[in-house]
């Protein structure tokens, strides 16, 4: 690839761009959007190496074209450059749904180029260029998906990209995908605004609802803080999936509101048991592409050195961590919740001899 067009600079086109400027040998990359002062902020943050305000004259000369707008700008992109592309020009977009953009890029694009669909699983509740992070797709899922513009060398150079960027491409139907969003990615966003929803509507007759929304209420509605005309769109495009997922949704609640009024002890129980089960099956970061490992909690006062005091004591052991996280959000606030992660089980469990010999307390573990 000696030139990528980026349409669209934000959160995910400037953070594809940020990563491709670490290669060794990055290709020119120009940048076109709607908005020139986001382009000269990408071209500040070096992201991008020039930028066109008109599309079509941003692909010339591009072999490998990706739409990163919104998802209902989209189409409007693929239009606006469907002249200018290179016979077997490569197009691809960053879209959270699929099969609505693969049948927009089947009725627009010319039969001369190339295009699959992309979706990084990936994110932020934030957006815009000034949250691009050239590491925002390291060990994340793509799912690519293929078009009737698409043949096996348009899915390996597109896979092939992807894994450039440190990511994990797959492919899926196009329709598969969008079921499968529908349910681990969209029905949650709308369940998270849903939540706040309903406590916003208690506050106002319940005071200090607020002083009591602590870290689970925070953590499990984080993502509901995300753009709101993002997520319109996405809705609407995945209409059909996600009505899918709502109504197996309301039945659940039905059910479980059904035992409550009963005071069907057994039936609460079993429901929360089933999540327990089915969520204990979520590989420990997030995704079944990447290797299992194995994690414990350590309950530690929340001081300076903590951290440092307990790599520093597994280090000593010769326990290699492979990666560790310290709750953001905690109800407790004198002390640290900190989860660290191994390669095998047998680390884990010289770890855990060793932090609660020297006093630590050990928990969540699976």
């Amino acid at each position: 690839m000696k030139r990528i067009a980026i349409g669209g600079c934000g959160l995910m086109g400037g953070s594809i761009g940020l990563r491709l400027k670490q290669l060794n040998a990055p290709p020119e990359i120009v940048g076109f959007g709607r908005t020139e002062a986001t382009l000269k902020k990408a071209l500040e943050r070096n992201a991008i190496d020039r930028y066109e305000l008109n599309p079509a004259d941003a692909v010339c000369g591009a072999d490998f074209v990706l739409l990163c707008a919104p998802v209902k700008s989209i189409p409007q992109q693929m239009s606006d450059i469907a002249d200018n592309l290179l016979s077997n020009a490569i197009v691809t977009d960053v879209g959270s749904t699929k099969s609505w953009i693969v049948a927009e890029a089947e009725k627009r694009l010319p039969k001369r180029c190339r295009f699959a669909g992309s979706h990084p699983m990936t994110g932020s509740e934030r957006d815009g260029i000034d949250s691009a992070d050239a590491t925002l797709y390291e060990q994340s899922v793509v799912v690519i998906t293929p078009s009737a513009l698409s043949d096996e060398k348009t899915i390996l150079t597109i896979k092939d990209f992807w894994r450039m960027l440190g990511a994990i491409p797959i492919v899926l139907p196009p329709q598969l995908h969008d079921k499968i969003v529908a349910s681990v990615s969209h029905l949650p966003h709308v369940l998270a605004a849903l939540l706040v929803e309903v406590a916003a509507k208690r506050s106002s007759s319940t005071p200090r609802i607020w002083e009591l929304a602590a870290g689970g209420f925070r953590d499990t509605t984080r993502i509901s803080s995300s753009n709101p005309l993002l997520w319109r769109d996405i809705c609407l495009t995945n209409k059909n999936a996600l009505l899918e997922a709502i109504d197996l949704a309301l039945n659940e609640l039905a059910e479980f509101k059904n035992a409550l009024m009963k005071d069907d002890s057994k039936a609460i129980e079993n429901f929360f048991y089933r999540a327990k089960e089915a969520r204990a099956k979520i590989p420990a970061k997030g995704t079944g592409l990447l290797p299992s490992l194995f994690d414990l909690s350590v309950e530690a006062p929340d001081k300076p050195g903590i951290i440092a005091d307990i790599t520093g004591s597994l280090a000593t052991a010769g326990i290699n961590i492979i990666d560790i996280e310290v709750a953001r959000l905690r109800e407790a606030p004198d002390s640290a919740p900190i989860r660290i992660f191994f390669e095998s089980e047998q680390s884990r469990t010289s770890a855990i001899s060793i932090l609660k010999s020297a006093g630590y307390s050990v928990v969540g573990i699976a």
